[in-house]
């Protein structure tokens, strides 16, 4: 690790940006039966938690269901059909709703990619996967700092931002 000389100050950014939260997609390795995907969430910056509202990511517990996942045949192109369904939510989320990844650290979830509901994965078929979707509520800040008030207030809380995510493409076999 380099330290920077008091000549040359490099203040780190203290507001994270979009860019601080990287989200990627893999296959777990050794490859498994049925593909298991591994989903991380990355907060890249130095000094700053981050808060983010689980719902209708990766990380929410019925992603395979609402859409937020493209899957291509490699061989043929087509993209796969998904149910993309939308879930009314009882708010404010319950504290379970919520990921806190501290300043350079990561958060990773693992999704079982048997047959996703409305469209069936073949046998020996090769296929890429992306997810694409909003975060729809992001802090700058650890769950504690935020408070509860806030978390409730989602969309109308201090501090609160959304961004859109798109990760990585990842190909795994069936």
């Amino acid at each position: 690790m380099t330290e920077s000389s008091p000549s040359q100050p490099q203040a780190p950014d203290p507001h994270p940006t979009k860019s601080s939260l990287q989200l990627t997609l893999a296959i777990k390795e050794p490859s498994t039966s049925p593909p298991t995907l591994l989903a991380t969430a990355t907060n890249l910056h130095d000094s700053t938690s981050m808060t983010l509202l689980k719902w209708d990511t990766p990380f929410d517990d019925k992603a395979v269901l609402l859409g937020i996942f493209n899957i291509k045949d490699v061989k043929s192109g087509e993209t796969l059909p998904n149910l993309n369904m939308k879930i009314n939510r009882v708010t404010p989320p319950p504290h379970d709703a919520f990921l806190e990844i501290q300043p350079r650290s990561a958060i990773t979830k693992e999704l079982i990619l048997s047959d996703m509901p409305g469209a069936k994965l073949e046998k020996d078929a090769e296929y890429e996967i992306q997810a694409k979707g909003t975060w729809k509520a992001v802090w700058h800040a650890s769950v504690k700092d935020i408070g509860d008030e806030n978390l409730k207030k989602m969309g109308g809380g201090s501090g609160v931002m959304t961004w859109d995510f798109e990760s990585n493409v990842a190909q795994f076999k069936v």
